[in-house]
């Protein structure tokens, strides 16, 4: 929101709608500026393309016919003036398919999907109901339309859904397995790859029964072209991949999910000054830095940040973690920039974080002692 009220129909930049439609319209005011008391006074500079009607203690505008109109909106002192385009509902740019976030329930075999159209001037309207759109499934064996946005999963396979509306046409693609019916996300996986270390790909779903995870060797992943990196399975993990850059340039990640594909281009960099940060320990930290002081039987979260001058380069699986002296401090656990460490007796013990693949090192020194034992008196 600006500094300054301004006109709004309370979506994000949303200035159009289609000829027949109504959207809610009123003055935004910024954080902390009062609304006037008086009513707002309106007008629009054609009455035959869009008008301004009463809605509860509210208002609306209606779009009567394609064209552009001026509304102006005034409330005590303030004035506001926005143009809006009304458009032809029958002209469609294209249609969308996707998820219906909005559904709160989703049975296992069951999926909500939502179809939009779009229409020039940015504008688009939900058309899952309109009795003008088409819906199909490429095995109804497998998926079936029960209704308009509503797809049964009916046995394990692939299937296409699709929609047709005034020419246009979408589709998404559905995985059914074990009953549980899912999608790959439009997200597909976050991954910022650099030449010569090695990080993890999660490839994204979305299904029906929440933390699902496909049965091992359902999720494949390639590249293209060849060369630019290297992707490898995590053994024991189902949806596990690691992805190490071997040279810099575009490439692209295809994921595939059963029959099911989608893909993401990515940018791979070269590592420029990469360095470690200092190693953080909690349980130290927390009594002063300048102390490095754990005590017997104490147990903490260590971490170290890799980077360069591109930023942090995160989940580095290169990152190896030790101790000088195991039997007075342990590595209990440890995975990329983190480790969980336990002090197990007195003395002294150097932690000791690495990347062999860039060359780099860092240590701190610490210190093991007895816990005081403090009298109240």
């Amino acid at each position: 929101m600006g500094s300054v009220p301004q006109l709004s129909t309370g979506y994000l930049e949303r200035r159009s709608l289609v000829a027949g439609a109504t959207l809610p319209i009123f003055i935004s005011y910024p954080q902390g500026h009062k609304p006037p008391n008086q009513p707002t006074l309106w007008a629009v500079s054609d009455e035959a393309v869009a008008t301004i009607r009463p809605e509860g203690h509210l208002h609306q505008i209606v779009g009567l016919r394609p064209g552009t109109v001026t509304v102006r909106a005034q409330q005590g002192t303030h004035e506001c003036v926005e143009t809006l385009h009304v458009v032809d509902p029958s002209i469609v740019e294209r249609v969308a398919l996707a998820l219906d976030h909005d559904v709160k329930v989703h049975a296992p075999n069951r999926f909500h999907l939502v179809a939009t159209a779009f229409h020039e001037h940015r504008c688009w309207r939900v058309i899952t109901t309109d009795a003008e759109v088409a819906w199909s499934s490429s095995d109804e064996s497998v998926a079936r339309i029960s209704s308009p946005g509503i797809v049964l999963g009916q046995k394990d396979g692939e299937a296409r859904i699709s929609i047709a509306f005034k020419g246009c046409s979408a589709y998404l693609d559905v995985h059914i397995e074990d009953g549980v019916l899912a999608i790959l996300s439009e997200g597909l996986f976050d991954c910022d790859v650099r030449v010569g270390v090695t990080t993890p790909i999660f490839p994204h779903f979305w299904a029906t029964v929440r933390d699902w995870r496909p049965r091992t060797g359902a999720v494949t992943l390639s590249a293209e072209p060849d060369g630019v990196v290297e992707l490898a399975h995590l053994d024991g993990d189902d949806d596990t991949w690691t992805v190490r850059g071997s040279r810099a340039g575009a490439v692209t990640i295809a994921v595939r999910l059963g029959t099911l594909e989608a893909k993401k281009t990515i940018e791979v960099r070269e590592i420029r000054n990469p360095q470690f940060g200092p190693i953080r320990v909690e349980a130290a930290d927390d009594r002063g830095s300048k102390l490095n002081l754990l005590f017997i039987d104490q147990e903490s979260a260590a971490y170290v940040e890799l980077k360069d001058d591109g930023g942090s380069i995160d989940n580095c699986h290169d990152i190896v973690w030790s101790s000088s002296a195991p039997e007075v401090l342990s590595i209990i656990d440890s995975k990329e920039g983190s480790a969980n460490v336990k002090a197990l007796t007195q003395g002294d013990a150097t932690l000791r974080v690495e990347c062999k693949p860039l060359g780099l090192s860092q240590e701190r020194a610490l210190r093991v002692a007895e816990e005081p034992k403090i009298e109240w008196f």
